[in-house]
């Protein structure tokens, strides 16, 4: 009996597969082609597919092929998109060690809206909004990646409005409001899987340089998409 790919490239109905299984002897004895076809599919030759089994493999083989054409389609159209957005590109790359716990990434983005001129800025925990959104619309340029008040932290220029967000099941940071130590910034982050404090401020002062005695795993990756977005990605090794 013939497998799904080869009846559905094969034979174009049910009718060319019954013939198919004609063989000279069948066609000694019996002359009605009719008659032929419904002993055969009734079995009397041997085991064959019944019309609606091979109805049923002929649709899903059809239905294989569309999603395959629509898979590749929309994998295309990834790639040329994170062709154009480099910040787009190195996270696609780091997804699938994101989602394993190997490394957390935050982004700080600020983004000016070219229309109304409104500015915000932001810090996005990479984790969360891969648990909590489908980031193939990003990848697909349907969405653009800003920070929004579910963030680890928002700000509006304009109104000079801080939100600090908070920590969620799906979060892999949690945010310090640090009023002790002066010498620190502000705003610390602290690593959910391995507990290590992160002081994101310093780094983002490009004139200093790690302190190499420091337990430092992070690393800094600027990035100016264009006129109305300015990221820059911090990245975590998170410690076993």
């Amino acid at each position: 009996m013939e497998n799904e790919d080869e009846i559905i490239d094969q034979f174009f109905c049910y009718e060319d597969y019954l013939d198919s299984q004609i063989t000279p002897t069948i066609s000694k004895f019996l002359s009605d082609k009719k008659m032929i076809r419904n002993l055969i599919s009734n079995g009397i030759f041997g085991d064959v597919l019944s019309q609606k089994e091979f109805e049923i493999r002929k649709k899903n083989k059809k239905n294989k092929l569309k999603t395959k054409k629509e898979t590749q389609k929309k994998q295309d159209q990834i790639e040329t998109n994170l062709d154009k957005n480099p910040l787009l590109s190195y996270l696609f790359e780091k997804e699938k060690f994101v989602r394993k716990k190997e490394i957390s990434i935050l982004l700080f983005i600020q983004y000016k809206n070219p229309k109304t001129n409104e500015e915000i800025s932001g810090i996005i925990d990479f984790f969360q909004r891969l648990n909590t959104e489908n980031f193939e619309d990003y990848y697909l340029g349907k969405k653009i990646l800003i920070p929004n008040q579910n963030d680890i932290s928002y700000f509006e220029f304009e109104t000079k409005k801080l939100n600090i967000g908070i920590p969620s099941k799906y979060s892999s940071f949690k945010t310090i409001i640090n009023i002790e130590d002066q010498n620190e910034n502000f705003l610390l982050f602290q690593n959910i899987f391995d507990q290590k404090i992160i002081d994101l401020g310093f780094n983002l002062n490009f004139e200093k340089e790690n302190d190499p005695k420091k337990d430092q795993t992070e690393k800094i990756i600027r990035n100016s998409l264009d006129d109305s977005i300015y990221s820059i990605i911090f990245e975590h090794k998170i410690r076993k």
